[in-house]
Parts: structure tokens; sequence; C-alpha cells
């Protein structure tokens, strides 16, 4: 039997940073703090969770600037 696996991407909350912290750890060598995912919300910056079946396995920071981004840290 398959299972449909849904994904979605969804804006990054205050919520999700001890999650997205601990993920950055694991994935950076030089890995953001808190207050870095923080100031990026807080700055405007576009943050995102990838979400399977409602589950964080994914996140992103971008910096937009005209028609282009900037990929600031992303993890998966």
């Amino acid at each position: 039997m398959s299972v449909v696996r849904q994904l979605d991407f969804v804006p990054m909350q205050e919520s999700d940073l001890d999650w997205v912290v601990a993920r950055e750890a694991e994935l950076h060598a030089r890995p953001w703090t808190r207050g870095n995912f923080a100031d990026a919300l807080e700055s405007g910056n576009e943050a995102w969770i990838l979400r399977r079946n409602e589950c964080p396995v994914g996140y992103a920071v971008v910096l937009p600037v005209l028609d282009e981004a900037h990929l600031l840290t992303i993890g998966v």
C-alpha cells in the first residue's frame, strides 16, 4: 500500500525556532544562533519551514532583492 506524503512550505514562526536552531547546529559547521534567526524574522527576510505530513523536515531563510533572492541558510 502506498502512502501519500504531503509537503507544504509554511512561513517560519518564533515557535519553530527551537527545532530550526537544533537542526542548524547538526547541519552546519558555523551554525546560525537563535538570535540570528529571530533577527531574520524581524527584519523581513523570507523564512520558510518545509513540513511533511505536518512535521518539520526543512527550513530556509532568503533575502529578496528586486527580482532575485539570496539564500542565507538552508537545512533539510
